[in-house]
């Protein structure tokens, strides 16, 4: 390939990343932007060590001496594998974020005790939950991050009539920090609305037994 079609394939690559920058609503997190810019600095460290080893070993001239230097398959491959490691960890997805404080977790224990609550409400005040609420404020979601996944534990807690809302905030803080959304014991009317938000994919675990200990005898 020659240099002039490289260099038009690599703008119509730039170009087409640029037209579709709204299409993807994740931004890379600050923590994860410092690990980048020192993996690239390791990264271009080494490879100025490399062509100045280069250069050393290879001094018939000048003009030899740099242009082994910057060979694509010495120098350039260091410093193409160097980018290449701090893009991938500038694009990851965000941290975990730390869990609630107990002031939120008291919060969301008031919302535990409303009437809809169902019998796994009382999980959403576990100390490594996060939470994510409705604009209302009537309704929440207990989450933990686990490998860039997103795990929402039972139903929205709260008010029934917002628990749409909260499931749209909580798929919202999703995409916007490049998490995989992810739940786990949603009941048969929590899967519904889960479904019109556009989670698809349900696998079934298991069910609820209810004993009538009144009816049991010595």
């Amino acid at each position: 390939m020659s240099r002039s079609a490289r260099w038009l394939l690599g703008l119509a690559v730039l170009g087409a990343l640029l037209a579709l920058r709204h299409d993807v609503p994740a931004r890379p997190h600050p923590r994860r932007l410092r690990t980048a810019s020192q993996v690239a600095g390791a990264g271009l460290a080494v490879a100025v060590a490399h062509a100045g080893w280069l250069a050393a070993v290879t001094a018939d001239s000048p003009v030899t001496s740099v242009r082994v230097a910057l060979a694509p398959f010495g120098t350039g491959l260091v410093a193409a594998g160097a980018a290449i490691v701090a893009l991938a960890v500038a694009l990851a997805p965000a941290p975990p974020p730390p869990p609630a404080s107990a002031a939120e977790r008291a919060w969301v224990a008031a919302l535990v005790a409303h009437p809809d609550a169902d019998s796994l409400a009382p999980f959403a005040t576990r100390t490594d939950r996060t939470y994510a609420v409705s604009p209302d404020g009537r309704a929440a979601i207990g989450y933990r991050v686990l490998g860039g996944t997103a795990l929402a534990g039972g139903d929205p807690v709260g008010d029934r009539t917002a628990a749409a809302a909260a499931i749209a905030a909580f798929l919202d803080t999703c995409a916007r920090n490049g998490w995989r959304p992810a739940v786990l014991g949603a009941s048969d009317a929590a899967r519904e609305r889960w479904h019109a938000h556009g989670m698809r994919r349900g696998v079934v675990i298991g069910d609820e037994a209810i004993l009538d200990v009144a009816s049991f005898t010595a």
